[in-house]
């Protein structure tokens, strides 16, 4: 049996975090990680076309980034195998 997580990370001006959220399917941990991306992007009025080297965002199957000056972003989707 495996369960999916979904690594978010934040360092901003306005906070250092991390958090871990599981799923029982890939599929979940997906839509959940695509939902808080779209969402950062809207809260930050991120300019999506444009990008620099500081200023950027990719968004892929298991992971999505933010670069925005010196505040980072991002989610990694990982799975974990239970015996």
């Amino acid at each position: 049996m495996a369960t999916f997580f979904l690594l978010y990370m934040e360092d901003s001006k306005t906070k250092c975090s991390n958090q871990v959220d599981l799923f029982p399917k890939r599929s979940e941990a997906r839509k959940a990680m695509k939902a808080a991306y779209m969402q950062t992007l809207k809260r930050l009025r991120f300019d999506t076309s444009s990008r620099r080297e500081n200023h950027y965002c990719k968004f892929s199957r298991t992971s999505s980034i933010i670069i925005d000056g010196r505040d980072n972003y991002s989610w990694s989707i990982g799975t974990r195998r239970l015996p």
